[in-house]
């Protein structure tokens, strides 16, 4: 029964924004500059459904905060994230192609619905991110394996000893 709510609701997905985010993409058919292109993994879009309801369970206030997407691909998850109402959503990803495909597709999310969320987008391998201070929320959905998790990870541990605040992680 999930299987088939989270097919239906990335079909409703594209269809109501016009945007492309649910074909998968193999890194063999990208563009990648980016001596950690073997720890990446196959573009594959967030279950809306499944981040939707992460997302609920979440504090409201995080919306005042931002989001970051690692390995943000096509962009379903930052359009969920400004559909929720975050005021800042940051992606990263490292295939200057889907970066494209991103922008446009927040371009086609912004003609349907009116939005004051600032996204940045931002072509780069997320070990070598630097970490906004304002970012409370960070997403992940299957972007990559070791060693650059571990990299990840610290990037974001030193982000929180700088600047310190309350985070969350939803990983799915």
């Amino acid at each position: 029964v999930n299987a088939i709510r989270y097919a239906y609701y990335d079909f409703l997905f594209d269809i109501i924004y016009g945007t492309d985010t649910t074909k998968q993409v193999e890194l063999s058919n990208l563009s990648i500059d980016s001596e950690n292109k073997a720890y990446g993994e196959t573009y594959a879009p967030a279950r809306s459904a499944m981040l939707r309801d992460a997302m609920k369970k979440t504090p409201a206030e995080l919306t005042d905060g931002g989001f970051l997407d690692f390995g943000c691909g096509k962009g379903r998850a930052l359009i969920l994230a400004a559909e929720f109402g975050f005021k800042k959503v940051h992606g990263v990803e490292f295939s200057p192609q889907l970066v494209e495909i991103c922008m446009s597709n927040i371009e086609k999310f912004r003609r349907k619905r009116k939005t004051d969320t600032e996204f940045e987008v931002v072509c780069k391998d997320a070990s070598l991110y630097d970490i906004p201070a304002h970012v409370d929320l960070f997403y992940f959905y299957n972007p990559f394996s070791e060693p650059v998790m571990g990299k990840v990870i610290e990037n974001i541990v030193a982000s929180l000893r700088i600047h310190p605040r309350r985070a969350y992680v939803i990983n799915l």
